[in-house]
């Protein structure tokens, strides 16, 4: 009986260190998957104006909105499941591969700063279109990327395209609070690319 129960008892420790050994292996080849997308800040920014250029977007702007969405950070995960660089949504990421006609890009994929940029910008992109000709179509075109079409629609969109919309009325403090700091930081940026073509 001694015998069995020794038996007994080296199986179960050796098959508890093996099942640690196999998750201890699938959480660190996860952490390695995700850091794989790891790049420095230079690439990083060098990606935003080849891929905002692109899409016919200001580099500036698209950086501080990298900037206030993610911190650079590639592998960023946000509270209501957005992804990457840009905070890509599920939504967003379903109407760039219907509208493109092109495969839905897997969650790791979305993970992978060139997919992120591409999908982000697009969609910024089509938020400046939907406010071509307006006067404010920088604050529109933000507060449709925070807050969505149907909520600038319903409650922020001018009645005319000269109407000026003032920072202030945005209701939403979040999203107020959310343009502001995205143009602080763009004007940051562009002094920084200002002197950095002045000084070449």
């Amino acid at each position: 009986m001694k015998r069995r129960r020794r038996k007994s008892s080296r199986w179960r420790i050796i098959t508890l260190i093996v099942t640690l050994c196999i998750l201890v292996g699938t959480l660190i080849q996860s952490h390695f998957s995700l850091n794989s997308y790891a790049r420095s800040r230079e690439e990083i920014e060098a990606l935003i104006t080849q891929t905002a250029t692109r899409h016919g977007l200001s580099a500036p702007l698209v950086m501080a909105l990298v900037w206030k969405e993610s911190r650079f950070k590639p592998n960023a995960v946000g509270s209501a499941g957005e992804i990457g660089l840009m905070q890509v949504l599920d939504g967003a990421v379903s109407d760039w591969a219907r509208i493109n006609q092109r495969a839905k890009p897997t969650k790791r994929q979305l993970f992978t700063p060139e997919t992120n940029l591409e999908i982000g910008c697009w969609y910024l992109a089509q938020a400046h279109k939907h406010w071509e000709g307006y006067a404010s179509q920088d604050i529109l075109e933000l507060a449709e990327y925070n807050a969505g079409r149907t909520v600038v629609l319903r409650e922020w969109a001018p009645e005319k395209p000269e109407n000026i919309v003032d920072l202030d009325s945005i209701t939403f403090p979040s999203t107020r609070k959310y343009i502001k700091q995205i143009f602080k930081r763009r004007d940051h940026y562009m002094q920084r690319m200002n002197s950095d073509r002045a000084a070449n």
